[in-house]
């Protein structure tokens, strides 16, 4: 339904994630899970939602028909991304022909969004103190 997939989605730093209604009640909060690491950025990309994580991954959430909200928190998947850097958190994300491009420390991370599988990576920056920015 509509109101299931109508959501804006927050990330905090303290690592909790936020799923707020834009329709029928807006901003009544809808879920709520603790990722146990800062929630960085956000993307929402071949009907799934990522969000790069604190601790150099990808949590993975897809849509579930039996949540009131559209959406099952807790059965998310995680994809570890590389990294090369002394500081290894994820920090962008982009939608690039198909393919989910991420930025973790100091390396760019392709992954698949159809199958989640991290398809290759590749250094941006030599240095290691170097993080990819937004």
């Amino acid at each position: 339904s509509t109101f299931c997939h109508s959501s804006v989605w927050v990330g905090t730093e303290s690592g909790w994630l936020y799923v707020y209604s834009t329709v029928a009640d807006p901003g009544r909060q809808l879920l709520v899970e603790d990722m146990a690491n800062s929630v960085r950025c956000i993307k929402f990309y071949f009907g799934t939602v990522f969000a790069g994580i604190g601790d150099g991954t990808l949590a993975v959430f897809r849509p579930s028909p039996s949540s009131c909200s559209g959406w099952d928190l807790t059965n998310h998947k995680r994809i570890p991304l590389e990294s090369k850097s002394l500081v290894s958190q994820t920090t962008c994300m982009a939608s690039i022909d198909g393919q989910l491009w991420a930025g973790c420390g100091n390396m760019i991370n392709i992954v698949n969004p159809d199958t989640l599988q991290l398809e290759t990576a590749f250094t941006a920056n030599q240095r290691l103190s170097a993080e990819v920015a937004p």
